[in-house]
């Protein structure tokens, strides 16, 4: 077929651009017999290749999260309280009450994660324990989990003078030794991983080390960052659960909610007045005869004073009523 182009073509040397799919026969083709010409991929065929072959699976690659829902998430509640052809005070409205919800929830967690002891508390053992009081509750599920796997890793090579093993794992090779993996849980989460764990039960090493863990999982980082824990406590909130744990000891929290006026903006005091203006020409056009138009007169009086920027009384209406009767 390019034989045939160029045959009955004679201006083809003046092609300078191919764009041809992933075939690369095809490719091979046009690159022969068009040598000075670029041969491009149209930009489908690209975003659905990179699609396939580029992903968290293939390349190895992971930040923890292998989706992006915590992101649509947010964008979806965006979406709810920002529409199009909003007027810019409505758009910051929106904005405003947005972050008033997201930080509000933020809060909650925080709250729970101080005050509330899970009812599995007890059977936790003491290791277990050590990791519930120093980590936040989301960084708790993710490492308990691999604590209860420490046993379920294969061990290949073990170098007791430098502390080093070779495991086999689902993700091959890795290298761990106590204090760090090349794993991808530990080098995304920087949260110690079930390797890490068999590493220091095989040398005899305490099972838990608080420095494995990254600063902005703990809850002493979490209790300086949140809103609701006062500073002048935080330093005594590594003890809090465990004080919590007492039968004898209660927590009480109290909220104090301060009333604020609402300031209405000017689309929402123009439908409040439009219902009250609606309702006046509705008994407007119930009246008959004089009735109908001593009305009408006052509605156009009241109008007129207002938009003159002055201010009318009912002792004004009272006299226009007398002049029209």
């Amino acid at each position: 077929m390019a034989s045939t182009f160029q045959k009955w073509n004679p201006a083809w040397k003046s092609t300078t651009c191919i764009m041809a799919d992933k075939d690369f026969v095809e490719r091979n083709v046009f690159k022969n017999k068009f040598t000075d010409e670029h041969t491009l991929i149209c930009i489908f065929h690209c975003l659905r290749s990179m699609s396939r072959e580029i992903t968290t699976e293939k390349m190895n690659i992971t930040l923890g999260n292998r989706t992006n829902n915590r992101l649509e998430s947010t964008n979806q509640k965006i979406t709810q309280v920002v529409t199009k052809h909003l007027r810019l005070d409505q758009l910051f409205q929106g904005l405003e009450m947005l972050m008033v919800t997201l930080r509000t929830e933020r809060d909650h967690v925080a709250h729970e994660c101080f005050t509330k002891t899970p009812s599995y508390f007890n059977d936790l053992t003491k290791n277990e324990k050590e990791i519930y009081h120093h980590l936040t509750t989301y960084a708790f599920n993710k490492v308990i989990k691999k604590f209860r796997l420490r046993d379920d890793v294969d061990i290949k090579i073990i170098d007791k003078n430098l502390q080093i093993v070779t495991i086999q794992s689902s993700e091959g090779i890795l290298t761990t030794s106590i204090w760090k993996c090349s794993c991808s849980f530990d080098t995304s989460m920087n949260l110690p991983c079930h390797h890490i764990f068999k590493v220091q039960q095989m040398f005899t090493v305490e099972l838990y080390n608080p420095h494995l863990s990254a600063e902005r999982w703990t809850r002493q980082f979490y209790s300086k960052v949140c809103r609701v824990m006062p500073a002048n406590v935080s330093q005594t909130l590594s003890n809090l659960d465990e004080v919590c744990t007492n039968e004898n000891h209660v927590v009480s929290i109290s909220m104090v909610k301060k009333d604020k006026k609402k300031i209405p903006n000017a689309h929402e005091k123009f439908r409040q007045a439009y219902i009250e203006a609606k309702r006046l020409a509705s008994l407007t056009s119930e009246a008959t005869g004089k009735k109908y138009e001593q009305r009408l007169n006052v509605l156009k009086h009241i109008a007129h004073l207002w938009e003159s920027d002055i201010n009318i009384t009912t002792t004004n209406i009272d006299e226009l009523n007398k002049i029209n009767y």
